[in-house]
């Protein structure tokens, strides 16, 4: 894992423009471009491997440092399957968050970003573009966390991590399972492959540092483990609160968000385009959204008039 800028790949969003690449990097950075116009990610299966393959075929051990913002950096290793959609200027990352967040931008909020891999959305949330919003990453794998501590202090420091796993207490100690996709780790054996990683401390969401007053955006992106985080929030359930949470496309019962609504009592929402948002009526609407098995759709749940207001206030249809 390198640091200094003078070691890392560099490339910036804004611009497209591409620094301190070898003509090997550059060709397999230039050939994953060209693959994903032609392929309808995530609709045509084989985007990871054929990352992978690209990786050895033109290899690099070398991080690659991104510009988001102005200023504001987040590193992965070259090569990636996962992180690697952020060299593609075609393509959004989980773009109904951002819409999100930049409807939020203006809101008195503190982010906590559990299940945050690598800490994009802390490094997004705290930038100016964002709203210089308070922070919190928290993440069960140890080599993930350290990645997500990297891009803190590539930010100033600007957003704490923790290395725990999310449950419904705190001080537990539980297995990390998985396989080689950082991406899909868990302490849910089911949700992760099977395979033992290693150990970990739970932490309830409640017990993380969150100021008296003020609202909080709670993102789980805890693989199968969002019903336990959300038990562990305690007295924040009666704040204002909004969960921003994903409903995998292979599963056919929508089982986070019947749980979300049935036994926390919390209603849906659905990003619709730009700042619209709309209400979720019948789950079997979620059968219409979800129609890629492979991948995790990502959507709002509160009970919070303040969040309500917003969504509905933005454009949102019940």
């Amino acid at each position: 894992m390198t640091t200094a800028a003078a070691d890392t790949i560099r490339y910036d969003r804004r611009t497209g423009r591409l620094a301190g690449a070898t003509a090997v990097e550059r060709a397999g950075i230039a050939l994953l471009g060209a693959i994903t116009r032609v392929v309808p990610f995530p609709r045509v299966p084989g985007l990871t491997p054929l990352t992978r393959l690209i990786a050895r075929l033109f290899p690099s051990r070398r991080d690659v440092v991104v510009t988001l913002g102005d200023g504001d950096l987040f590193s992965f290793p070259y090569g990636d399957p996962y992180w690697s959609v952020l060299l593609m200027p075609h393509m959004d990352y989980e773009e109904e968050i951002a819409a999100f967040l930049k409807l939020a931008r203006g809101v008195d909020y503190t982010f906590l970003d559990c299940g945050a891999n690598y800490g994009y959305w802390s490094v997004q949330v705290t930038s100016t573009a964002y709203g210089s919003h308070p922070a919190v990453a928290v993440e069960l794998s140890t080599p993930s966390a350290e990645r997500a501590r990297l891009n803190a202090a590539l930010n100033g420091g600007r957003f704490e991590v923790l290395r725990k796993a999310v449950a419904a207490r705190s001080g537990e100690a539980v297995t990390v399972y998985g396989g080689d996709r950082h991406e899909q780790r868990s302490i849910v054996a089911e949700a992760a492959g099977g395979t033992v990683l290693e150990a970990a401390t739970t932490v309830a969401v409640s017990d993380l540092p969150v100021p008296p007053a003020g609202a909080v955006v709670l993102k789980l992106d805890v693989e199968g483990a969002e019903c336990a985080a959300l038990e562990g929030a305690g007295a924040l359930m009666d704040r204002d609160l909004i969960v921003l949470y994903e409903d995998h496309g292979n599963d056919p019962h929508h089982t986070v968000s019947r749980a979300f609504r049935e036994v926390f009592g919390l209603r849906l929402f659905t990003w619709v385009s730009d700042t619209t948002f709309r209400e979720i009526g019948d789950l079997a609407e979620l059968s219409v959204i979800k129609t890629v098995r492979r991948v995790g759709y990502d959507f709002f749940a509160t009970r919070s008039p303040f969040w309500i207001e917003r969504l509905t206030g933005a454009g949102a249809t019940a």
